[in-house]
């Protein structure tokens, strides 16, 4: 279990596969913009699929 930080964290991809692997995250990101997309996605857990 390692710690993380996130200076950017945008949809919060980054924190949330860092909790799925185990780990302690902290993100903050300048943009208030981003808060609601992040938080919603972190409090749900979910990673939206992509295709490559």
């Amino acid at each position: 279990s390692g710690r993380i930080a996130v200076p950017c964290c945008g949809s919060g991809v980054t924190i949330l596969a860092a909790n799925n692997l185990g780990m302690h995250a902290v993100g903050w990101d300048t943009s208030k913009n981003y808060k609601s997309s992040y938080t919603v996605r972190v409090m749900s857990g979910k990673i939206r699929e992509f295709k490559v």
